[in-house]
């Protein structure tokens, strides 16, 4: 990201920015809580004079085991030492640039659902760093995050939440409610599901997800994982059940040379003609099944030797989907040189997340053939 490109172009149309800042390093001493506050204060003051920002978030999915985590104490803390230092940084601004921001904190933005962090951060909502009842709150914004629930599962999840937030608050007051994250799956779930981002069954979730927040009053959704980003977990470059539509073909394929094209091929076993491996048909009619459990291996006879610096192999799903759960979860690629075969290392995968695999080699490879294993 270009920081300031990025908030230039989005003040020039007009969007809001919740500004998600992310650190779990809060500690109970006065030197941890002053170098947390700077911190705040020079992010809220340089980009609400820049960018007009005025929503900050902090750390996100506190409660996560691998976001996180942090205590329900810790955050609390946090929250105190965030809020007066976002509050007092965009004050300055307004003073200093004659701009009229009011800001705004956006928290706890858990992860799933966690009535007792709800509770307890509301309840804490009027007592500042220095553990003194105040008159206001130190949140604007009462945010959280949820997926894997169906349309149904929202009728009355809006409400429930405002509920607990009323019962907590010192003075039995309520928030703007946002999911600062929305979606019907998770990657964990979507990856191993027929369902990808294009299917109507998914959008008609989400029209009922939307229809019953609105109903109940929800301040904002904010839709997720609509853009192919990476991540540890996906680090081809797809999140799990994205959708690319590029009919029968990706556009990285266009610098490929198929040289495998109608090529001979020899299998371990086959019930369907093993011809379909190369023929450059990607639909479920041309898909080559194989019938036995045990270890299974393709050879491609490419006829000549070539120097190979890329692949692309397609283990299920047919055009664009990127991940689903007739996958290839664990395999091989082995190229024959001075008679003998030998591993591509990163063709060399276990627990696969997508059907298909696309890779550059980081150098290329010389040879006659080509041999596939495919491991259950």
């Amino acid at each position: 990201m270009v920081f300031n490109y990025a908030l230039d172009e989005l003040k020039r149309l007009g969007t809001d920015v919740v500004l998600q800042i992310g650190s779990t390093d809060f500690k109970d001493n006065w030197s941890n809580k002053w170098k947390q506050w700077q911190r705040y204060y020079a992010l809220a003051y340089y980009t609400a004079k820049r960018g007009n920002v005025f929503m900050f978030a902090l750390q996100n999915e506190p409660n996560h085991r691998h976001s996180g985590p942090m205590k329900l104490e810790q955050w609390i803390m946090a929250m105190q030492i965030v809020s007066d230092a976002i509050h007092c940084a965009v004050e300055d601004v307004n003073k200093r640039y004659n701009k009229t921001l009011i800001p705004k904190l956006v928290g706890p933005v858990t992860a799933g659902q966690n009535t007792d962090w709800w509770a307890g951060v509301v309840k804490s909502i009027r007592t500042n760093y220095r553990g003194e009842n105040i008159n206001n709150d130190l949140l604007q914004i009462f945010s959280t995050h949820s997926y894997n629930s169906p349309a149904i599962g929202y009728k009355t999840r809006v409400n429930n939440i405002r509920n607990i937030i009323q019962s907590n608050h010192p003075e039995g007051k309520t928030l703007p409610i946002v999911f600062t994250e929305i979606g019907r799956w998770m990657n964990a779930y979507l990856i191993d599901k027929e369902e990808t981002m294009d299917s109507p069954s998914l959008f008609t979730e989400w029209a009922g997800i939307y229809s019953y927040n609105m109903k109940n009053g929800a301040y904002g959704m904010w839709a997720f994982k609509f853009a192919n980003t990476t991540s540890t977990t996906y680090i081809r470059g797809i999140k799990s059940g994205h959708h690319f539509t590029w009919q029968g073909k990706r556009i990285v394929e266009d610098a490929y040379n198929n040289i495998a094209l109608n090529k001979p091929v020899k299998t371990s076993s086959s019930s369907t003609i093993a011809g379909f491996i190369t023929d450059g048909d990607k639909t479920d009619k041309s898909t080559w099944i194989s019938d036995i459990e045990k270890e299974k291996w393709i050879e491609i006879d490419l006829l000549k030797p070539y120097d190979i610096g890329g692949m692309t192999i397609y283990t299920g799903s047919s055009y664009g989907v990127y991940t689903g759960p007739d996958r290839v979860r664990n395999f091989k690629v082995q190229y024959s040189a001075n008679g003998s075969w030998n591993d591509i290392p990163q063709l060399t995968l276990t627990n696969n997340k997508y059907t298909q695999v696309f890779e550059v080699f980081k150098n290329s490879y010389k040879n006659s053939k080509d041999k596939i294993h495919l491991h259950r």
